[in-house]
């Protein structure tokens, strides 16, 4: 009897635990099917707001493309038309009555559409501090994805159903390129000058060397404590009994080359300085910059193309380089060793701090520096060449002109 109630109770127990393995395997499969459908719901929407900020991007790339082809530069008014009839026919849009509006397939009945409305395009030239109307716009790019049912009825209303949406806001800007000089070298102070023997300097019809009286000092020589050297007032035979102005003429080798209308040349008003010459901040130039680089191999790979590169700090150049139509902006300073290999650079560089460049460097188009410039070696060895080129330097102007956009996006 004993053994009749074991056997029952053996057979109770295998039931309930075939009964416990199969709910833990619906469960189990069951929550693995959630997982699923939600990574699968996941992923689509990441897709789905992936594409939508592709449209926005695509809707920044035509803006640009519309600022830069208006006759009139810089723009003063965001005017996109919609004329399939005129001479030429003008198709920005699809609708001129809300701005820049633009819709197309995807795939299959997924479409996408981006709008630049006309009150979201604001001249913002005065808020940033430059002067012009229309050289700097701030822009706001809505996109939508969305899947159409009915072509009859707009993308947003039902049955149509809008599956991803965004927006890019960005800014544009017309940079501007005042050359200080027209000469391939320009220099504030002429006290921190230095040519050495190597050095080969070639204006052409233009001077060969402009710089202006720089920050000169004022001293009072009637003060005992103060004493005269005749490095500091130059051609002055006395001391003399009131305070004079000292501004000395840079110290060029007489075996150094400086060729130009003529070869040198005092301007009382120059002014070097970023905001002066490229009409904003040091800050806003960097963001609306082609390319932000910190060592040579990056800048050597960016250049070219009538490129803006900005150095944010010092740049030493310790190995031969070849950059190409770049407009070289360097807030800090710049040092070029004479590498066994040449530097060649075309184009416009501009030094904020002290630049001191050794040898085996050859640059057509300007050096402009603010602070110290020393050019070539004391003794001779590789030389400094810099030609003046008019047309490259109006080539890079006219690209400057063209407006960019600012990096770094912000997406709502």
């Amino acid at each position: 009897m004993r053994t009749d109630v074991r056997r029952a109770e053996e057979g109770s127990v295998l039931v309930w635990a075939l009964l416990f393995v199969v709910i833990t395997s619906g469960m189990v499969i069951s929550h693995s099917l959630r997982l699923s459908s939600q990574r699968r719901d996941l992923d689509a929407l990441f897709d789905r707001k992936v594409l939508a900020r592709s449209v926005a991007s695509s809707g920044v790339v035509d803006a640009l493309a519309w600022f830069r082809e208006q006759a009139t530069q810089p723009v003063r008014n965001f005017t996109p038309q919609f004329d399939p009839a005129g001479d030429p026919p003008a198709l920005d849009t699809i609708d001129p009555a809300l701005g820049l509006v633009r819709e197309f397939e995807i795939r299959g009945n997924l479409w996408g559409r981006y709008e630049l409305r006309n009150a979201e395009a604001r001249d913002i030239s005065a808020d940033r501090g430059i002067n012009g109307n229309g050289k700097a716009w701030g822009l706001q790019v809505r996109s939508f994805v969305y899947r159409i049912a009915d072509p009859e009825k707009p993308f947003d209303e039902a049955p149509n159903r809008v599956v991803a949406a965004d927006t890019l806001s960005t800014e544009f800007c017309s940079l501007g390129l005042s050359m200080p000089a027209l000469a391939p070298v320009a220099a504030q102070d002429p006290e921190a000058v230095t040519f050495f023997e190597n050095v080969i300097i070639n204006g052409g019809t233009q001077p060969g060397m402009v710089h202006g009286d720089g920050p000169t000092d004022t001293k009072d020589y009637s003060d005992p404590a103060e004493t005269a050297l005749p490095g500091e007032i130059g051609d002055v035979a006395a001391v003399s009994p009131f305070p004079i102005r000292i501004s000395v003429d840079p110290i060029l080798s007489p075996l150094s080359t400086l060729v130009g209308n003529p070869p040198k040349l005092r301007a009382p008003t120059l002014g070097i300085d970023i905001t002066r010459i490229f009409g904003v901040r040091a800050d806003e130039l960097r963001a609306f910059s082609d390319f932000v680089g910190t060592n040579v191999a990056e800048i050597e790979k960016a250049g070219g193309g009538g490129r803006l590169v900005f150095v944010p700090g010092d740049l030493i150049i310790d190995e031969g380089i070849q950059l190409d139509a770049s407009v070289l902006v360097i807030n800090g300073s710049l040092g070029v060793p004479s590498n066994p290999e040449p530097t060649v650079i075309r184009g416009i560089v501009y030094v904020e701090g002290d630049a001191k460049i050794l040898g085996n460097f050859k640059l057509e188009g300007s050096l402009i520096a603010k602070h110290r410039l020393v050019l070539g070696e004391l003794g001779g060895g590789a030389p400094v060449e810099i030609q003046y080129s008019a047309p490259l330097v109006q080539r890079l102007q006219a690209s400057l002109r063209d407006y960019r956009v600012r990096r770094g996006m912000q997406s709502n």
